[in-house]
């Protein structure tokens, strides 16, 4: 993700699109995968009666076209996976459950993703310009990832970085 951030259209030195990194980023193949296993997890606790009871926070729905959709799934999935890890085993047509290596990709993915969700929070406000803080903030995603691609425990997610 960096390495793609870093790249500048030919006539200026304006990095890419940070919503298009993300986006292409998230199209590794193993986030992907992992993505995919979440959303299936997600769709069966969403449609299940036995799901819908066992919940202890709501799920969150993934949205194809919203990338931040994505990582508030992923955000949420660490946080009830003892719970939703217990139900999937004991019910018969759940979907396969998120192994140790899948967990920590999910964590990894999500540090990084919470750099450009902050990023873009900012840089979205309605109640104050924005247009000023572009520059600062371009900068600061390339500071925050070089620090945190330091701190990512899978080889994917130094990847995805």
């Amino acid at each position: 993700m960096l390495a793609h951030l870093k790249r500048s259209h030919p006539q200026t030195t304006v990095p890419v699109n940070p919503d298009l990194t993300v986006k292409e980023s998230l199209q590794l193949a193993q986030v992907e995968q992992v993505i995919k296993k979440c959303k299936a997890i997600v769709n069966f606790f969403k449609k299940s009666s036995v799901g819908c009871r066992a919940q202890p926070l709501k799920l969150i729905q993934d949205i194809t076209t919203h990338w931040n959709s994505k990582f508030h799934t992923m955000t949420r999935m660490p946080k009830v996976s003892d719970e939703l890890a217990l139900v999937c085993r004991k019910v018969n047509q759940s979907p396969e459950f998120l192994n140790s290596s899948e967990e920590k990709i999910i964590k990894d993915v999500v540090n990084v993703l919470g750099i450009f969700e902050d990023s873009t929070k900012l840089v979205s406000g309605d109640q104050y310009p924005t247009s000023s803080l572009v520059i600062p903030v371009i900068c600061g995603l390339f500071e925050n990832l070089n620090t945190i691609e330091i701190l990512l425990e899978t080889d994917v997610g130094k990847m995805f970085c």
